[in-house]
């Protein structure tokens, strides 16, 4: 079993928003931990791609240092603070008691409360709700998330305009979190981007306004893995699990297909055409054409005479003349 540790120790390794990413990647189920003697080892699957981390405590007198490692290469990592939260969270035991004095207390006291910055999360609906959006209150240095109304959110003077425009849109009511009808997709989607604070929460992704996007009709929209379709009331809209970008669909119909006789000739014709390299007259009016030929024959006296084919009469008896 690995020395155990708390959020304290993991607060002084990390920065306030790679642990906040961190316990974003726990929540969504990304992180698959187990220890292997005092090693705790995960595999994180972060933008489609998997990570293998490995966090080993070490005691350092009254605290606890780690040593890291991670396929990303990079060190203090969100990955590797994802391995370590979701083994605090999966193995009890490792959670180590603080050990506080007095003075450790009036430290604490004097303490100015953690900021919390706003975070909104869109997820796909289902009947009534074309979509699902939540308001969640992420504490800045230790991470913790906690969930607020839409009240809440628009009464709230300290958060954006946009946010509260959206918070209001959606009812200004206590449900969290909160369905969004078919009716108000498109301005809630716009709101959405505007806040430059919401994200795609199948793939983390920062929801940005997008481009309309073409699709065949009749055939699934051609989108990413982890991507949506929502329906609104005025059409459907992509949330791309790519980039993040939401837009509207339009549909195009494929071309009309000729009528089976008529195609059949068109493909006929087609296949008599010959290659570009021969170039000849297709279809033009046949010209007749006159052909002359000179053909010899002998006379009675053994002589060849010559005469046209065209209009040829036999000559008369020698000495009477005769010709063609």
């Amino acid at each position: 079993m690995p020395i155990p540790y708390s959020s304290e120790d993991l607060s002084r390794v990390f920065d306030g928003r790679v642990l906040t990413r961190g316990r974003t990647l726990v929540l969504l189920g990304a992180v698959q931990v187990s220890l292997e003697g005092a090693v705790i080892r995960a595999v994180v699957e972060d933008n489609g791609q998997r990570h293998a981390a490995s966090v080993t405590p070490r005691s350092a007198g009254r605290r606890v240092a780690f040593a890291f490692d991670c396929s990303c290469k990079h060190s203090g990592c969100a990955h590797l603070a994802a391995a370590s939260l979701a083994a605090f969270d999966r193995y009890p035991a490792l959670r180590r008691a603080e050990q506080t004095n007095f003075f450790d207390r009036m430290a604490a006291d004097a303490v100015a409360p953690e900021r919390q910055r706003l975070a909104i999360g869109l997820a796909a609906g289902s009947p009534p709700h074309a979509c699902v959006v939540s308001f969640l209150l992420v504490a800045e240095r230790s991470g913790r998330q906690e969930p607020v109304s839409p009240r809440k959110v628009m009464l709230d003077a300290t958060r954006s305009g946009e946010a509260r425009a959206l918070a209001q849109l959606l009812g200004g009511g206590d449900e969290t979190p909160t369905g969004v009808p078919a009716a108000l997709v498109p301005e809630v989607l716009s709101l959405l981007a505007q806040t430059r604070v919401a994200r795609w929460q199948a793939t983390g992704k920062q929801i940005t306004f997008g481009s309309e996007r073409w699709f065949e009709a009749g055939s699934p929209p051609a989108l990413p893995p982890n991507s949506a379709v929502i329906m609104g009331r005025s059409g459907p809209w992509y949330v791309d699990g790519k980039n993040g970008a939401v837009g509207p669909i339009r549909r195009r119909s494929p071309p009309a297909s000729l009528p089976p006789r008529q195609d059949r000739h068109r493909r006929r014709a087609a296949s008599s055409v010959p290659a570009a390299s021969e170039p000849v007259i297709i279809e033009r009016p046949l010209t007749p054409v006159l052909r002359l030929e000179r053909i010899e024959f002998p006379d009675g006296s053994g002589r060849l005479q010559r005469a046209g084919r065209a209009g040829f009469h036999p000559p008369g008896p020698r000495g009477r003349g005769g010709g063609a």
